[in-house]
């Protein structure tokens, strides 16, 4: 077979690019025109630059909402980032890829404000979950930090802990820019135009306003006569309503004194629209925090009604509270076990289990079109002492119980079966526990039954108040009756309730702020690559040597009468 010259110079060309491809630079701007891989280190070396540039630039944008960013604010956040940033895994390059950042955003709004953004609703432990850019308020507020998050995954560059800090304070800042019309509104109720200065009585009056607003949520219409009757009402309930008022009042007095060094002390003191914006973002930023004192009151309810400690009710119990009782709780057994909070380990005796219950979306305020305030997840914070004292993503077994016995006031980590379980955890990953894993979230659930959601393995996602309707939750009276009859026929057993409630535990792990493990690239598989290059690319120079000589004997034959059709090989 005979080698022509077109030919051996389009061998010799895609040899060239078979070892030098990753350098390419016809990449479109989310890299998908020339089909290059993505994954390959020398494009991160070359474009990683432009990628970081870009993004932070976008970061910045979006966050130029008017005023500057205190230190104090970006302080602040770092402090709440910092170990949990530390102890999640990270990519190659030192930095956070698209699951742990979702992980780590998540954790700060629902642990700081009580925020379950609109994208980042949780998924349990499923591994199909969105990312950052599918976040509703990036995309309809910074559409251009949406593209370059894209690029930059494109290119597996993931974050370090300052551009975190930078997507949770954008994230905060378009959020809070929300509460805007919602004060609007309030200001017409209160048949008050946006350019006039208000004194101290009407501004309270606005701010109760915007609160009641801000709990029914962003669907709520109203007339203004339907609207004075629904504030008359809650605020005649008493205890409700005075503790809404020195919610409000408290952030009033924090205003007056930050500003009290520009006020003149001579001149009546008198608020405008942007000083009424300074004190909503403080409202807004602490009702979760607020609102908390509800989730703790009716998880005391609950608490109550488990009689032996394991963090669930039974479903019958669940559904038997007297008529006159401060909270009734009517989710029907479909709706309990889609949001993960239905215990059926123990066939034919469903429980509740209490947090996951605390934790769903019936018990969240649907504050805006991008995000609701939930109750306070209290095992966020003991994962943040956890990551604080480890500050890696894995921990052995005798690490986490000295930890964890910091952690309890009753000794928890240390008792038999949760130390066999622990040491059971760690022989399945070589020694070392996975802080961010199912495992060690089921361990923690059962260590503190009373602040810890148990994990679930179907991954079902806790739904926003949005689409939530009393209609579509509620059990049936046929439902109900035979849970609570059942309840009733177990009760009167000798046996008791608690027989069958010692904690159940599942092999399953799942890793959810792990990334899709791709094929390593080894040093020996690096050098095992490089070696089938380097035989490919000597294969092609024996072909394009063989070549020449068969050319050159062409033409010697040309003259002698001799030739070879054979490429000779040396």
């Amino acid at each position: 077979m005979s080698v022509t010259t077109n030919g051996l110079f389009a061998i010799t060309i895609g040899a060239v690019i078979v070892l030098c491809g990753a350098n390419s630079q016809t990449r479109g701007f989310l890299g998908a025109a020339s089909g290059v891989d993505a994954d390959q280190p020398s494009s991160r070396l070359v474009d990683s630059s432009k990628v970081e540039a870009r993004l932070r630039e976008s970061l910045a944008a979006a966050m130029d909402l008017g005023g500057s960013v205190p230190h104090v604010q970006l302080a602040s956040i770092e402090a709440s980032l910092l170990h949990t940033f530390e102890a999640l895994p990270k990519n190659d390059m030192g930095r956070l890829g698209p699951r742990a950042v979702r992980h780590i955003v998540y954790s700060y709004f629902a642990k700081e404000h009580g925020w379950i953004i609109k994208g980042l609703e949780p998924h349990g432990m499923s591994l199909n979950m969105s990312e950052m850019h599918e976040v509703s308020v990036l995309q309809d507020k910074a559409p251009a930090l949406v593209e370059a998050m894209l690029e930059a995954r494109e290119l597996g560059r993931g974050l370090i802990l300052t551009d975190v800090v930078a997507m949770v304070l954008t994230l905060e800042k378009l959020i809070l820019g929300e509460s805007t019309s919602l004060i609007e509104t309030a200001y017409k109720f209160k048949e008050l135009a946006v350019a006039e200065l208000i004194n101290e009585d009407v501004l309270h009056e606005v701010l109760v306003s915007y609160l009641l607003l801000f709990a029914q949520g962003s669907n709520a219409n109203f007339t203004q006569r339907q609207w004075k009757a629904i504030a008359y009402v809650y605020m005649k309930e008493g205890g409700k309503g005075a503790e809404m008022i020195a919610f409000e009042r408290s952030s009033v007095l924090k205003y007056r004194q930050t500003r009290s060094q520009q006020k003149n002390e001579s001149e009546p003191e008198l608020f405008s629209f942007t000083d009424v914006e300074h004190i909503v973002a403080d409202l807004a930023q602490n009702y979760g925090k607020w609102q908390n004192g509800e989730c703790q009151r009716m998880q005391g309810a609950l608490k109550r009604l488990d009689t032996i400690g394991s963090g669930s009710v039974s479903l019958g119990a669940f559904f038997e509270q007297p008529k006159d009782a401060e909270y009734q709780f009517t989710e029907s057994e479909a709706v309990l076990r889609q949001i993960g909070a239905l215990d059926e380990s123990v066939l034919g005796s469903p429980r509740v289990r209490i947090q996951n219950y605390v934790l769903g979306p019936s018990n969240c305020v649907a504050s805006s079109v991008y995000y609701s305030v939930c109750c306070l997840n209290e095992c966020e914070g003991m994962m943040n002492r956890i990551e604080d004292a480890i500050e890696a993503p894995e921990a052995t077994p005798e690490q986490l119980r000295s930890i964890v016995a910091e952690l309890s006031t009753t000794g928890a980590g240390l008792e038999g079966h949760l130390r066999d379980r622990l040491e059971s955890i760690a022989a399945q990953g070589e020694g070392k526990v996975s802080l961010h894993g199912r495992l060690f979230a089921e361990w923690l659930h059962h260590a503190f039954p009373y602040e810890c959601p148990y994990p679930a393995v179907v991954g079902a996602d806790v739904l926003l108040p949005s689409p939530w309707t009393i209609e579509d939750s509620t059990a049936a009276p046929e439902e109900r009756r035979q849970h609570i009859e059942a309840f009733r026929d177990s009760s009167s057993d000798a046996s008791g309730d608690g027989s069958d409630c010692a904690p159940q535990w599942s092999d399953e792990e799942i890793l959810p702020v792990h990334e899709t493990q791709m094929p390593r690239r080894s040093a020996i598989g690096g050098f095992l690559r490089s070696l089938m290059q380097g035989l490919a690319f000597l294969v092609v120079l024996r072909v394009a040597l063989g070549a020449f000589q068969s050319a050159m004997h062409v033409h010697q034959g040309s003259k002698g009468g001799k030739v070879s059709l054979l490429p000779r090989y040396c």
